[in-house]
């Protein structure tokens, strides 16, 4: 387990590299109101909790990209795509 990734978060799209198929796992903090479908669904229990109850990737190593967690979130606040492929995400602003 990576301590860097046991950091509180607050806000703002944060990028996690999955290993395998040069692929990451972006979650927009702004946006995930704590909810715990993603962490309560993924069968690899790539998740944990922060204090906030957000989900943070701390067995992503373990992750299969099962898209679970992207098509149970509410909020849409979690993207599986290629490692900083920024073109498939949308942008805050564009959000209104």
């Amino acid at each position: 387990m990576a301590i860097q990734h046991l950091k509180l978060k607050e806000g703002g799209r944060v990028e996690f590299p999955i290993s395998k198929d040069d692929k990451s796992i972006y979650i927009n903090y702004d946006w995930c109101k704590g909810c715990g479908i993603c962490i309560h669904f993924c069968p690899k229990e790539v998740f944990d909790a922060s204090a906030l109850e957000q989900p943070v990737p701390t067995r992503i190593e373990d992750c299969t990209q099962c898209m679970i967690c992207v098509h149970g979130c509410p909020d849409f606040a979690i993207v599986i795509t290629d490692a900083s492929d920024e073109a498939e995400l949308i942008v805050d602003s564009e959000v209104k």
